[in-house]
């Protein structure tokens, strides 16, 4: 596994980045445990966007500056910037197709879809 830049700090750690999500899912669930239902407009306008193939605007949208992405045996991509080249050049060298997604669930914290990707040469 490749190293994260050093100027990402602790907060380029996936275990820091992971500790804090849960810390904080946990304290915002306790507080106000009806705000998943209150993000689920933004949820719904990402798979909307992404419904759409809109998919660099999703991630312009949505995606954090420093997000870590990786395929399942390449070393992973750091930052939006390396992410969005690389859906370029997916869809440069194919056709992506998003089918409307039948599942999602938003309960808290917690997010989870169902998605369903056509790639045609």
């Amino acid at each position: 596994m490749t190293a994260r830049p050093a100027r990402f700090g602790l907060l380029g750690q996936l275990w820091f980045q992971v500790l804090a999500g849960t810390v904080l899912g946990a304290a915002i669930g306790w507080a106000d445990p009806k705000l998943g239902v209150h993000l689920k407009p933004l949820g719904d306008a990402f798979i909307a966007l992404v419904e759409a193939g809109d998919y660099i605007q999703a991630l312009e949208r949505y995606y954090a500056p420093g997000a870590t992405m990786q395929e399942n045996q390449s070393p992973p991509r750091v930052g939006l910037d390396a992410h969005i080249a690389s859906e370029r050049q997916v869809m440069a060298t194919f056709k992506p197709r998003t089918r409307r997604v039948e599942r999602s669930l938003v309960d808290g914290d917690l997010v989870m879809i169902n998605w369903v990707f056509v790639f045609t040469a």
